[in-house]
C-alpha cells in the first residue's frame, strides 16, 4: 500500500476502540450499465481494465457527484483520514460491510449489482457507522471495530432493528422475527442525495401489540452470523443456473467467512436468488478500501441483477472469469410507483420510460436505459436515482 493509505489506516485506527471486525465480506454495489465520460459502460471498463476506480477518477456516482479536488467528498476524506489524500488517483474505494448477509449487497442504494471482496480486504479498510458524508464520529478498522459494534448494539437496543434485520425478542414465547425485506427496511435518504419530503415507511414495532419483550442483542448477532453463513454457502456453490460462458464457481477462490462446521456434509445450497433481498438503502456500515481494488486479486464473486441476463452487460461481467451469481432482482409495475416517497415527479417519469420501451414493468436494466439516455440531464438523472430507490424498496422478485 502507498504511504497515504497506511497513514489513513493508522489515523482511523487511533480513533477506534478495541475489538475485531466480524467475519463478513465487504461488498461494492454498482450499476454496471452506467456510462463513463469516454462512452464506455462501467461493466465494459471493468472487463477491459480489471480495476475498480474511485469516483474521483470515473466522475460518476450513484449518490452525490461530489468527488473532485475541492469538492465535498474531498473535504470529507480530508477530515476522516487526517488530510493524507490529495489529487485524483490513489483515493479509497467505497463499499459496505455485509454483516447481515444481504444477497443484494450491503448498500443496494448504490447499484443493482455488487462485487464481493476477499477475506483479506477488511484488513486494509476503514469503517464508519453510517455514511461518511455525515461526518461520523464512530469509526474503526478491522482491529479497532469495537465502537462500531457498540453503536449497532445500541441501535438494536433502542429500535429493535439494525442493518435491516430485527433482533429476536427475549422471553419464553419470543421467536426470531423474519428479516425485513420490504418497505419497512427503508430509512430517509442521506443529505448527499436528498429526496423530496414525504413519509418513509415505519420500521418500529406495532404499538397495538402491547409492551414488547426486550430485543435480544446477543441473539441479533447470532442471527447475522447465520445469515452470513447461508449467503456464503450460496456463493461457494456453483451459480444457479451456471452462466453459459462462465467458469464454474471455485470454492478455493472464496475464503470462508464463517468457520467450517465439523458436522456431516450439508445439503446443497439453494440458489442465491432464493434469499430475500435486504433492501437496506441507508442502514449499513460503510467501508473505505485503501490501496486500490483489482478484480483479479480482490474480488471473489460478482452478484448481478437478473434483468441483465443475455445482455452485453452480462457478457462483460462473465468475461472477467470471476464466479457470477444472480440475486432475486427487483421488478415494479409502473402503476405501483408511488408519489409520496420520492416526490410527485417520479411516477410520470416511470410512465414515460415504460411507454418509450413498451414495457409496463420496471427493472434495473430498463432504468439503466433511461439513465444512459439522460446522461446529460442532471435533474433527470436525480429522478432516475429516486426511481431506483423505489425499485429497491418496493420491487418484487424478477
Amino acid at each position: 500500500m502507498s504511504t497515504p493509505a497506511l497513514r489513513a489506516l493508522a489515523h482511523v485506527r487511533s480513533l477506534g476502540a478495541p475489538g475485531r471486525v466480524p467475519d463478513a465480506a465487504i461488498t461494492v454495489n454498482f450499476h454496471p450499465d452506467r456510462l463513463l465520460a469516454d462512452g464506455r459502460t462501467v461493466a465494459q471498463c471493468l472487463a477491459e481494465e480489471g480495476v475498480y476506480r474511485s469516483q474521483f477518477e470515473t466522475r460518476i456516482s450513484n449518490g452525490g457527484l461530489l468527488a473532485y479536488p475541492g469538492g465535498d467528498r474531498d473535504r470529507w476524506e480530508h477530515d476522516m483520514f487526517g488530510g493524507v489524500y490529495d489529487g485524483v488517483t490513489g483515493r479509497p474505494i467505497y463499499g459496505a460491510l455485509n454483516l447481515a448477509g444481504h444477497p443484494d449487497g450491503a448498500a443496494p442504494r448504490f447499484g443493482s449489482c455488487h462485487l464481493v471482496l476477499g477475506a483479506g480486504v477488511p484488513a486494509r479498510s476503514t469503517f464508519c457507522h453510517g455514511d461518511s458524508h455525515l461526518g461520523p464520529g464512530i469509526v474503526g478498522t478491522a482491529d479497532a471495530f469495537g465502537a462500531i459494534r457498540e453503536a449497532l448494539i445500541d441501535e438494536v437496543t433502542r429500535t429493535g432493528v439494525a442493518l435491516g434485520v430485527p433482533a429476536p425478542l427475549s422471553g419464553p414465547a419470543a421467536a426470531v422475527p423474519a428479516p425485513l425485506s420490504g418497505p419497512a427496511a427503508a430509512v430517509p435518504a442521506p443529505a448527499s442525495d436528498p429526496a423530496p419530503a414525504g413519509p418513509e415507511p415505519a420500521s418500529g414495532l406495532d404499538p397495538a401489540a402491547g409492551p414488547a419483550p426486550r430485543p435480544d442483542r446477543t441473539g441479533w448477532e447470532d442471527v447475522l452470523a447465520a445469515r452470513r453463513a447461508s449467503l456464503q454457502r450460496c456463493l461457494t456453490s456453483p451459480p444457479f443456473p451456471p452462466a453459459a460462458d462462465s467458469p464454474p464457481a471455485s470454492a478455493s477462490r472464496l475464503a470462508p467467512l464463517v468457520p467450517a462446521s465439523p458436522a456431516a456434509a450439508p445439503a446443497p445450497a439453494p440458489p442465491l436468488s432464493a434469499l430475500p433481498p435486504g433492501r437496506t438503502l441507508d442502514d449499513y456500515v460503510e467501508a473505505q478500501i485503501h490501496g486500490g481494488l483489482t478484480l483479479r486479486d480482490d474480488v471473489t464473486a460478482i452478484v448481478a441483477d437478473p434483468s441483465f441476463r443475455g445482455t452485453p452487460t452480462a457478457a462483460h461481467l462473465e468475461s472477467l472469469g470471476i464466479p457470477l451469481h444472480w440475486h432475486a432482482g427487483y421488478t415494479l409495475a409502473v402503476t405501483d410507483v408511488p408519489a409520496d416517497l420520492r416526490g410527485p415527479e417520479v411516477p410520470p417519469l416511470a410512465r414515460r420510460i415504460a411507454a418509450r420501451h413498451h414495457r409496463p414493468v420496471l427493472d434495473a436494466e430498463l432504468i439503466g436505459r433511461a439513465a444512459r439516455a439522460a446522461a446529460a440531464d442532471p435533474h433527470q438523472l436525480q429522478l432516475i436515482k429516486y426511481l431506483w430507490h423505489l425499485l429497491v424498496l418496493l420491487g418484487q422478485p424478477a
